[in-house]
């Protein structure tokens, strides 16, 4: 999974799923 900010919507959940990943 891709790990940027202000990529979309998407960034929004792929973000606090990475976050919890990483």
């Amino acid at each position: 999974m891709e790990c940027r900010t202000g990529v979309g919507v998407k960034s929004d959940k792929v973000s606090e799923a990475d976050g919890r990943q990483h």
